[in-house]
């Protein structure tokens, strides 16, 4: 577009140019000098125009690219409070299963706990039952021994 800009004016340039020439090659008189003096008048209206077309596309483009910067700041603020929000709810999450970990782990004490207990107190109801045993075992050979010296003996004298 710049070259087509460009090629206009200076396609302008020597048209006048040459239509000047001619002109002046024809007439020989002020209006000449006049016509030169318009043709770059009007050639150097068209250059201004040109450059402020080409400076307000500069204009427009610096807008553009503060857009896509101020939209740039927006995204990286975003993804901020994303990976913020991210990590917030892995830490509540983790520390939710912490917790149930922990819950789980009093509980699997608790009933490690109990069943110390229970077997604490089954040992002890065995050894009371062993107990026992042994102590009808000793009556029963108290008896017969008592039962063997009655044999053995007649009338409290020894056989």
């Amino acid at each position: 577009m710049n070259n087509n800009n460009n090629s206009i004016v200076m396609n302008t340039i020597n048209n006048k140019y040459n239509m000047n020439n001619n002109n002046m090659n024809n007439m020989n008189n002020s209006n000449d000098d006049e016509r030169v003096v318009k043709v770059y008048l009007d050639v150097l209206n068209r250059l201004k125009q040109y450059v402020n077309e080409i400076e307000n596309r500069i204009k427009e483009k610096k807008m553009e690219c503060s857009n896509l910067q101020q939209r740039m700041e927006i995204i990286k603020s975003e993804e901020k409070l994303i990976r913020k929000n991210f990590v917030e709810d892995f830490e509540f999450k983790k520390s939710e299963v912490d917790k149930k970990m922990g819950m789980i782990n009093n509980k699997f004490e608790i009933n490690r706990l109990r069943l110390r207990i229970q077997k604490d107190k089954l040992k002890h109801e065995i050894d009371l039952i062993d107990m026992r045993i042994r102590q009808k075992e000793r009556k029963q050979q108290e008896k017969q021994i008592e039962m063997e010296m009655k044999r053995n003996t007649r009338g409290g004298e020894l056989i």
